[in-house]
């Protein structure tokens, strides 16, 4: 039996047939940072003049008993396209209509894209932001959300934090996640500097980590391996620490326990010998250096 949920739309069964300009679209509930480019609208548009619309998209009723896109912002952008060219006999969207809320329209929003692999790193750092700040999302609920470890999540909250060039850069995976990162320690105008000094022939992520420790070392810092050489540390495993955290680790670790327990920075933060001195540290000036009391029996 046909059912009527929109002025001029029918559906028969749970489908129904709109036409696509009568489809409220809200950008916020669409989980990605920017709308898909013009190229992939266009190969959508020629996959219905050849095939038609193979997938549904989904709406949910809103006000005046009209409905607003769920899932399928790319099969929207494309009908309207299909249109265009074809005045004389336009399609309607198939669509299924589904209840559910803002937060579960985003989430469901977030699981296609996932399942699609169209999103970035950009694109997952600005949709856990509004899982965190709208709905109340914890990181470990995100993380667990995601597949990914709680420290991943922080790096990626750390790119919120970069200017929009540098995003655009991370976005078009010109600029890794962990490059990126480090770049949004920087001060404004040093971020500018590191992006801009990309030699010919060298990745960006390369040159912004090369200027990030450049700068980092000027300041006091100072290169460390997370796993000792002795233990196999490699270029890949260098880090930068002050000379007080360097000298506080080795005066209490030796390599092998290092290698074993400790092997990056974000393990070393979560050492239970380390603790007190981490808070102490965290209220000091970046030049103050203080010498470290080895323990007896190195752990």
């Amino acid at each position: 039996m046909a059912a009527r949920i929109n002025a001029g739309d029918v559906g028969r069964g749970d489908v129904f047939f709109i036409d696509p300009q009568e489809i409220i679209v809200d950008e916020e509930l669409n989980g990605r940072w920017t709308p898909h480019d013009g190229e992939a609208v266009e190969d959508m548009a020629k996959s219905f003049e050849a095939e038609g619309q193979l997938q549904p998209v989904q709406v949910r009723k809103v006000a005046d008993n009209r409905v607003q896109l769920v899932l399928g912002y790319r099969r929207h952008r494309a009908a309207l396209l299909y249109n265009q060219r074809h005045p004389d006999s336009p399609m309607k969207l198939k669509c299924v209509v589904v209840t559910v809320n803002d937060e579960e329209a985003f989430r469901r929003n977030i699981v296609e894209n996932k399942q699609r692999a169209e999103t970035t790193p950009i694109d997952d750092a600005f949709n856990h932001r509004r899982l965190r700040e709208e709905f109340g999302w914890t990181d470990a609920r995100i993380a667990g959300f995601y597949g990914m470890t709680p420290s991943y999540v922080g790096l990626l909250k750390k790119l919120l934090l970069l200017p929009t060039d540098a995003q655009l850069h991370v976005h078009k995976r010109q600029l890794s996640v962990q490059a990126a990162a480090a770049l949004a320690d920087l001060p404004a105008e040093e971020q500018k500097q590191a992006l801009a000094s990309q030699q010919p022939g060298e990745s960006l992520s390369k040159s912004v980590v090369k200027q990030v420790r450049a700068k980092k070392i000027a300041r006091g810092g100072k290169q460390s391996r997370s796993l000792p050489r002795a233990e196999g540390g490699t270029q890949e495993h260098v880090e930068l620490l002050c000379p007080q955290c360097h000298g506080m680790v080795h005066a209490t670790y030796t390599n092998e326990t290092l290698a074993a327990l400790y092997p990056t920075i974000a393990q070393l933060r979560k050492a239970p010998e380390l603790s007190s001195f981490l808070r102490w540290v965290r209220k000091q000036p970046p030049t103050r250096r203080k010498r470290n009391q080895p323990r007896r029996h190195k752990l």
